[in-house]
């Protein structure tokens, strides 16, 4: 839904970001107003509801941290590529002629950074 509506350039930076919040607080807190909750008189409702919303943002954080692994490995490998690339003479006159000769400062660190270590 979100995705259509990016794609669509109805919603896009901060109203993106924005309507993404609200669907996500809809589809924890539903649609009560704020300081209004729908409890059991027992609590035992709650506490459920509790444990429900931990879980699953115990879940979220294992994500993240999955993605963050993935996103590491992936960035090592493009480290290591270009350090062997930059290595080749050929491959180096090829991005001259293609008037590719700069990256991103931060990524250039990382690459010459492991390259003299």
């Amino acid at each position: 839904m979100l995705a259509n509506a990016y794609e669509a350039k109805l919603l896009q930076g901060k109203q993106l970001l924005k309507a993404r919040r609200l669907i996500e607080t809809r589809r924890v807190h539903g649609k009560t107003l704020r300081g209004r909750r729908n409890l059991s008189p027992d609590g035992n409702n709650s506490a459920q509801n509790l444990l429900r919303v931990y879980e699953r943002e115990a879940t979220k954080q294992q994500q993240v941290v999955t993605k963050a692994r993935i996103c590491e490995a992936k960035l090592l490998f493009i480290i290591n590529a270009l350090k062997s690339m930059l290595r080749r003479p050929e491959f180096v006159s090829l991005l001259r002629i293609q008037k590719l000769e700069t990256m991103p400062q931060h990524l250039a660190e990382m690459v010459y950074e492991r390259e003299n270590s």
